[in-house]
């Protein structure tokens, strides 16, 4: 024979049961449709960084690169299309994937990057992100 408080109890826990997942799910997708909100693309990283230097490293010992300019490319949905162009007074810098390091800040990453063909002392690094 069942009583009212067995009956309640076991009730509660099959409501609880079946209706867990689909609130879990719901705060899930709340959760990860939100923006954050001060979110900066590596193109807006770069931009605040423009006449910084840079240093570069290379089997064949370093380079101090400043940045001129960041010019936008071909702008795709979902894509983050742009090129940093550096000046040099230092060396030539054969074209090449690089460690280069943000003076300010001490961050590094590898980036590729080629002398420019039009104009002397300048370098270029295109990037081509998902964003």
């Amino acid at each position: 024979m069942i009583n009212r408080r067995n009956f309640l109890i076991t009730a509660s826990g099959i409501i609880t049961a079946a209706t867990l997942p689909s609130a879990l799910a719901k705060s899930l997708n709340k959760a990860n449709n939100k923006e954050l909100p001060n979110k900066n693309t590596v193109r807006q990283e770069y931009i605040n960084k423009i006449g910084d230097y840079f240093l570069v490293r290379s089997e064949d010992g370093l380079a101090r690169l400043k940045l001129e300019s960041v010019e936008n490319g071909r702008q795709y949905e979902g894509l983050e299309n742009f090129r940093l162009v550096f000046s040099s007074k230092t060396k030539k810098i054969p074209e090449n994937t690089y460690s280069v390091t943000h003076l300010a800040s001490l961050s590094t990453h590898k980036i590729n990057i080629i002398p420019s063909q039009s104009i002397e002392d300048r370098f270029v690094a295109s990037f081509c992100l998902l964003a």
